[in-house]
């Protein structure tokens, strides 16, 4: 091979070796500073070859296997500079895929003078609703409607769900209680799954909740932290079992938020779990308004 088409082949190999590290840095396989790295490579070896066949004209044989030779190592180089592609990061799943549509609510929220939990009786909610819980709810429900008081009773729940046929005890006897005098619920940090019905037992205008409430709708569950749902005495096939609760959770839920409804149907049948907070609870309507 000639002396000046080595120099041509040298040339080309360059802009062409640029042309590609410049393809696979643009195609984010390649940071920066592997780029800069890579081109300053291919001066170097360039820079070599070049005072190979200047230093030695009359081989011109010899420069043609060095460009090879450079070449090759040129092309390890820059496959040894790129990385893998990465996968791209997963999406959240926790969140529903849709959010309640509702009209824009009128007026302002109303704010519950936080006296009333010091002044009046307060009856809490807590943890997971179980038998033991349940009894003594049920107890002071019954002890406090027989008072004939007009002193008002604060419900306050902070619960994160727990026993279907538990939350029917307690939410009987708070409506047996909401007969007889005054009854505010009060949702304080977590109101969700059974404790929604138990907000639901409530009337509308006596329901309230701090603005960083979390809230949360969603279907019945045979099994949740390892503690069946549902009263013990339904037996037959689970699936049987299960439709029984959620029919019956679900007509709570309708009557006590009579405006989202459909909706509520929508996230029973779905499956999905709607997350929400205090803002949202009052603009859907679940809530008369704000402790503050």
């Amino acid at each position: 091979m000639k002396l000046p088409h080595v120099v041509f082949f040298e040339f080309g190999v360059a802009i062409l070796a640029i042309l590609v590290v410049g393809m696979i840095c643009g195609s984010r396989r390649m940071t920066w500073a592997q780029f800069l790295s890579t081109v300053i490579a291919i001066v170097v070896i360039q820079v070599a070859l070049f005072s190979f066949i200047f230093l030695y004209p009359t081989k011109p044989d010899s420069a043609f296997a060095a460009s090879v030779l450079g070449l090759i190592v040129l092309l390890g180089f820059i496959c040894a500079a790129v990385d893998p592609p990465r996968p791209a990061p997963a999406k959240p799943t926790d969140q529903p895929r849709w959010r309640i549509d509702r009209p824009q609510r009128q007026g302002n929220a109303v704010f519950l003078d936080p006296g009333i939990m010091i002044d009046g009786v307060v009856i809490t909610v807590s943890g997971d609703v179980a038998r033991e819980e349940a009894d003594a709810i049920a107890a002071q429900c019954l002890r406090l409607a027989a008072e004939r008081s007009t002193k008002p009773v604060v419900i306050r729940i902070t619960t994160g769900g727990g026993d279907t046929g538990y939350e029917d005890v307690i939410s009987s006897h708070i409506g047996i209680l909401a007969s007889r005098r005054p009854v505010y619920a009060v949702a304080i940090g977590r109101c969700a799954s059974a404790g929604m019905a138990i907000l639901a037992s409530v009337p509308a205008p006596y329901r309230y909740c701090t603005v960083g409430t979390q809230f949360m709708f969603h279907r019945c569950t045979l099994h949740s932290g390892g503690q069946v749902y549902g009263p013990e005495h339904l037996s037959g096939d689970p699936r049987s079992r299960i439709d029984i609760l959620n029919a019956s959770v679900l007509a709570k839920l309708r009557a006590g938020y009579p405006e989202i409804a459909r909706e509520i149907e929508k996230i029973f049948t779905t499956g999905e779990d709607y997350h929400f907070d205090g803002p949202e609870a009052w603009h859907l309507g679940i809530v008369h308004g704000y402790l503050m």
